[in-house]
This record gives C-alpha cells, structure tokens and sequence, in this order.
C-alpha cells in the first residue's frame, strides 16, 4: 500500500504542475490579447482624431472661401494679395484671390445687355484658402468664381 499511496502523491503533484502551466499559458494569452485590444484602439482613437483635424482644417479652408467672395472686390490689374482670416482659436486661415489668366475676361451673353450694343463682361478670379487645424495640420481648397461688370474691362 505504501508503494500505491506514493503513486497518487506524485500524480496529484504531476496534476497540479500540469493545472499551473495551463494556467499560466492561459494568462499569458489573456494579457496578450488585452495588449493588442489597447493598441487596436489606441491607433483607432488617432486615426478619428486625424479625421476631425482634417475636417477641421477643410471646413476653415472652404469658410476663407466663401468670406473672400462675400468681400473681396478683385481688381485683375494688381498683383494678388494674402489676406489672414481670424477665427477663435486660430489665426492662421488664409485666402488669396488671384485674376485667373486662363480664364480672363469674357463677354456675358446678350440676354443681359442693356441695349443694343452694351454689355456686361465678365472677370474670372480664383480663390486658394488655406486652413488650419488645432493641431497644426492644414488643407488648401481653391475654387473659382465670376464678377460681372462693365464692358470693356
């Protein structure tokens, strides 16, 4: 009996070695696991940050756009000049208006003339903005546009 008691000893120790192992491959999965779930979503937190600055930065873009049309009264003559929008937060949003020499000064169609022989011409301008993001990030935007005015240019 002495020799049998012996044999369950070392195969309950043999079990409880053989139980902490699987415990401890399955701990060291776990923890495994939970590393890359966190850097799964650390990654995905600036991935939807970088796509709120980016968005932030084109929404600056298109408002220095649409400031410029509201305000800016071209002239093709001068040279283009920067002008620097303020916004809360940022001073760094910029547009320019440029003549658009590709596109010039066209006649506008007769239908809004105001008589025989006077029209209107139109004058073609670009407008490139430049906006900036809380985290330094930028996007240009340009687009461009008409001013109607008297014949001749």
């Amino acid at each position: 009996m002495h020799g049998t008691a012996c044999t369950a000893a070392r195969v309950r120790a043999r079990a409880r070695g053989a139980a902490l192992a699987v415990g401890l491959v399955l701990l060291l999965a776990l923890t495994v696991l939970a590393v890359a779930s966190v850097r799964t979503a650390r990654r995905d937190v600036n991935l939807s940050a970088d796509a709120m600055y980016e968005t932030e930065a084109f929404e600056a873009a298109e408002r220095a756009i649409g400031i410029a049309i509201l305000t800016a009264v071209p002239d093709p003559a001068p040279p283009a000049v920067t002008v620097h929008v303020p916004r809360p937060g940022s001073n760094a949003d910029s547009y320019r208006v440029e003549f658009s020499p590709a596109n010039g000064v066209t006649d506008v169609p007769r239908g809004f003339s105001l008589g025989d022989g006077v029209g209107f011409t139109a004058f073609h301008f670009d407008v490139i903005a430049t906006g900036t993001a809380a985290n330094g990030s930028s996007t240009s935007v340009s687009q461009s546009y008409y001013v109607v005015g008297p014949p001749g240019g």
